[in-house]
């Protein structure tokens, strides 16, 4: 059992008289609430930290585990991908790719935004100790969310036909569908099982069942499957029976995790207070979710599914990008939030700005890598039909660094209670994403379709970026930032300029990375982009790995 302190401590902190504390005791299976009284008598040599001191530490202990989490996840999807699409040939990969497009789309729509507004009362009522309401706001959103999803999945089912006939012009598309229509009550409880792990801060176990439990079985089936000789079939079975699992554990984690189901157990029920929170976060994420699924629906409209086979090749690949982005907005939302509570903006605006300056550095080795060497990437992993993808991948990446190279704008707007504008920008992004998507996918095909969803993410984080500075005075951008860009680039330059002595495969790639990461490492110190809080960053992280590396003088004295 360990004893988590999840309470704040004021600059006139005494060692005899404090305001309330709030612990949490966890032990293997449940939390359990602990309030101390006020004026209790503490006995403590530890010299407390406020909000400033921990912020930057907070953040980054919070990225380091949960980003190795997200690339061993995003490794075990693409590898799935790469598996059924050398299995299977672009064809029925296509097939697949826009079955599940489709399937997630109608899943998403049916869960009404629901997980967000878990993901903000369930921690809002536990620390209020009102854990009837944290019950209620739980069997609520089951409560709506699984009728929805039956009826979706039989509107799915019944109009598959339809859909897959008139819509796609590909009927073989219809039977896949209809198998994969079974996935949506299941995705629906992996993404609720999800927000509920969210809001008790269990994310290992959103690792767990969503990146690992889910992929795992689903690559394990289909191979089982295929070897028995059901070749496309082997998909349709193994994708619905792997979210079935993936449900089922997800279920199983969220009751060990805090007691949903029981009888004598109180519920308050909160069905007006999720609608009034989440109405405009509920059409983010449902557009959001569309636009990250738009180019496989309209490529599928315009296009043939080899064409659609080719390109999600592309797009995997080019979602590793925000992978480290991922990571910090994990834990950026509650640290800028604390900030917030003491309307220190000068304060927000120095942590936005080292945060987004550690993102877009951590970023760049990821990006070169797959922008130089696209075309070696897809051949090498996919086979030599989908080469074609190399110049969509380019564009993709292009588009992912800039989401993340200006660091977590939408979720600082949404800190700043600005969800209203969160939506418009959404919309104005979703809207150029259709419009460009129509013009550019009939005539450039797989360019068209990566052009448009890359200036889609150009324009939402423009309009973010534009709001933030002129409303709050909040902008990324300094002297430490650009010239971590500066390394970057020049490293990038003599990595490509030694890649043209060389027959460039895999094993190239690898030392060319390793090579990058040198150059970028020793530019950046003779650049001097760190800054003295960066040591804090690092020890956090190597903290968080486990690890423990002694940083030379030289580098230290670089850091200033």
């Amino acid at each position: 059992m360990r004893l988590i302190h999840a309470g704040s401590l004021s600059n006139n902190y005494s060692a005899t008289v404090c305001r309330k504390f709030h612990f949490e005791l966890i032990d293997n299976s449940r939390i359990f609430a602990v309030t101390m009284p006020e004026k209790t008598m503490i006995q403590s040599s530890i010299t407390p930290l406020t909000v400033k001191d921990q912020a930057l530490k907070s953040v980054a202990r919070g990225a380091g585990i949960f980003f190795i989490g997200i690339i061993l996840g995003r490794f075990l999807g693409y590898l799935i991908r790469m598996v059924i699409a050398r299995f299977l040939g672009p064809e029925s990969y296509g097939l697949i790719s826009l079955a599940i497009s489709v399937v997630e789309i109608a899943a998403t729509l049916a869960l009404f935004g629901l997980p967000t507004a878990i993901n903000r009362y369930v921690p809002f009522f536990w620390s209020a100790r009102k854990q009837a309401k944290v019950r209620g706001v739980i069997r609520s959103a089951f409560r709506i969310s699984l009728p929805a999803a039956i009826i979706t999945a039989l509107a799915l089912l019944f109009f598959s036909g339809g859909l897959s006939n008139n819509v796609f012009s590909k009927p073989d598309l219809a039977p896949i569908l209809r198998l994969f229509a079974v996935i949506v009550p299941f995705y629906s409880l992996m993404m609720i099982c999800s927000a509920i792990f969210a809001g008790f801060k269990k994310m290992e176990y959103i690792v767990y069942t969503q990146q690992f439990v889910r992929y795992i079985f689903i690559l394990a089936l289909f191979i089982i499957l295929f070897m028995l000789g059901l070749e496309i079939k082997a998909a349709a079975f193994a994708y619905p029976l792997g979210y079935l699992f993936t449900a089922g554990f997800g279920l199983y984690l969220a009751q060990k995790t805090f007691p949903i189901f029981g009888k004598n157990l109180e519920s308050v029920s909160s069905y007006r207070k999720l609608f009034s929170f989440s109405w405009p976060l509920i059409l983010v994420s449902m557009i959001w979710f569309i636009i990250d699924r738009v180019a496989t629906i309209m490529l599928g409209y315009f296009k043939s599914a080899e064409i659609v086979g080719i390109y999600n090749a592309a797009l995997p690949l080019a979602q590793l990008i925000p992978a480290v982005l991922q990571s910090f907005t994990t834990i950026f939302m509650p640290i800028i939030s604390s900030i917030l509570s003491t309307g220190d903006f000068k304060e927000l605006n120095r942590i936005y700005a080292i945060t987004t300056k550690w993102i877009m550095g951590l970023t760049l080795p990821l990006f070169v890598v797959i922008f130089l060497f696209a075309k070696t990437l897809t051949v090498k992993l996919f086979g030599v039909e989908y080469a074609e993808a190399a110049p969509a991948l380019q564009i993709l990446t292009l588009g992912f660094f800039f989401h993340s190279a200006v660091g977590p704008t939408t979720m600082t707007l949404n800190a700043l209670e600005r969800t209203r504008l969160t939506l418009i920008n959404t919309v104005a992004a979703f809207s150029v994403n259709i419009i460009l998507h129509f013009l550019l996918i009939p005539k450039y095909g797989l360019i068209g379709a990566a052009l448009a969803s890359a200036l889609a993410l150009v324009v939402l984080n423009l309009l973010t970026l534009i709001e933030l500075f002129f409303i709050y005075s909040i902008q990324p951008f300094n002297r430490k930032y650009l010239k971590t860009l500066l390394a970057g680039s020049l490293a990038a330059g003599i990595v490509y300029f030694i890649s043209m002595f060389f027959s460039v495969g895999l094993l190239v790639v690898l030392l060319l990375a390793i090579i990058f990461i040198f150059f970028y490492g020793c530019l950046a110190l003779l650049l001097r982009v760190f800054e003295p809080e960066d040591r804090d960053i690092i020890q956090q992280f190597q903290m968080k790995l486990g690890i423990r590396i002694k940083l030379p003088q030289f580098i230290k004295s670089r850091m200033s």
